[in-house]
């Protein structure tokens, strides 16, 4: 795949897509003995690690010096950090001065020789905001090559060609939040109910589904022996687990089990919203 930038150009330049997420660049022509000076703009999603963030800048590293430069210089600058949390590995930058808000690293080296990636781990700002929010809009996936998806005797697999096209047209939006409260310390000696609801979308499967359960049955473990307490499980209708029963060992093996059987199902493709549910009984107190 090529990609040609529209001019008006200083320096004709061609920028080629080789495989992966690996592009060459072609600049020129450069005098004899000159220098140019390329300047590449692109957005990247900084990986999460833990409460963490982390960038990675290759750098190709090679026994044979092939990839060394005359002169490597890279000057970093984090918005949105908390103040001493931009770390760099892989090559001592050093900090500098910045404006307020703004954590800037810098690296020079003469005969520069690669010895691997620069990584930059930084903690946000948020890193323990009760809330957090994410969105996304687009398509999520590739449809399969209708050529190759029109070959018989290849071994293609209708239901998988249709799942595969299924999936490729769902351009919904998506937002995910996530949640972290900082819960008040017990003050009051009274009896409570509570109703642990479990997100039984799509997107809650394999190892999602699992930790939410197991998140459930710790919760549940813990509350008071003169509480009461149920689940639910909801996604385009709430169904719930039994009626609100004494927190004991005997209700949360109960409630454990009940989950595997009420498995997270994919949603109706229907126009309409609102969820449907079926209640736990009255509550009390």
């Amino acid at each position: 795949m090529t990609i040609w930038v529209p001019g008006p150009w200083r320096d004709p330049a061609l920028l080629d897509w080789q495989r992966g997420g690996r592009v060459e660049l072609r600049v020129f022509p450069i005098p004899a003995g000159g220098s140019c000076t390329i300047k590449l703009a692109y957005t990247q999603v900084a990986t999460p690690r833990g409460d963490r963030r982390q960038y990675a800048y290759p750098l190709a590293a090679s026994a044979d010096a092939s990839t060394a430069a005359e002169r490597f210089s890279v000057d970093v600058e984090v918005r949105g950090a908390r103040a001493g949390g931009v770390h760099a590995a892989g090559y001592d930058l050093a900090a500098v001065p910045a404006d307020d808000g703004v954590a800037r690293l810098r690296f020079t080296q003469g005969a520069f020789v690669p010895s691997g990636d620069l990584r930059i781990s930084y903690q946000p700002e948020d890193a323990d905001a009760e809330v957090r929010a994410w969105t996304f809009a687009g398509a999520a996936a590739l449809a399969p090559d209708e050529v190759l998806a029109a070959k018989r005797k290849v071994g293609n697999d209708p239901v998988v060609v249709a799942a595969q096209r299924a999936i490729a047209a769902d351009v919904r939006p998506t937002a995910v939040l996530a949640l972290r409260p900082e819960l008040p310390r017990w003050r009051q000696a009274r009896d409570r109910d509570y109703v642990v609801v479990l997100d039984a979308s799509e997107s809650m499967v394999g190892e999602r589904w699992r930790r939410a359960q197991a998140l459930a049955q710790r919760l549940t473990g813990e509350l008071d022996g003169r509480d009461r307490v149920t689940w639910m499980t909801c996604h385009d209708e709430c169904a719930a687990a039994g009626p609100l029963a004494p927190a004991s060992a005997a209700q949360t093996s109960t409630l454990t089990s009940w989950p595997r059987r009420a498995t997270p199902r994919v949603a109706p493709r229907s126009g309409g919203g609102g969820a449907r549910g079926r209640g736990v009984g009255a509550g009390r107190r």
